[in-house]
């Protein structure tokens, strides 16, 4: 499953209910070096600040220990690219759900 990053939004936030767990995610741009970081909430408890959104890298997984979905993958399917800036990030970079999730 993708889940969609609208970056002509940003910062934006939005939810995404994985398993029973209604997860708020911010999306940040940062202009000047050219990255996207997210932010992870549940409630009005703030999980993780301004975790960089890598290519080929899982988010939040240096977290794994806090319970919370560590494998979004961040990747070209084409193979093509190899970095997620603004370029990229929503035309050819998705963040991929790849785990077994009951997701509404």
């Amino acid at each position: 499953m993708i889940i969609d990053i609208n970056k002509a939004l940003c910062p934006y936030q939005f939810d995404i209910q994985l398993d029973g767990t209604t997860y708020t995610m911010e999306i940040r741009y940062n202009n000047e070096f050219d990255y996207f970081t997210v932010d992870l909430s549940v409630g009005e408890e703030t999980i993780i600040n301004g975790e960089k959104i890598l290519y080929g890298k899982e988010l939040f997984s240096s977290h794994k220990h806090l319970n919370v979905p560590s494998d979004i993958v961040v990747f070209d399917a084409s193979d093509e690219q190899t970095r997620a800036g603004y370029e990229q990030l929503g035309e050819t970079v998705f963040l991929y759900l790849m785990g077994e999730y009951n997701v509404i």
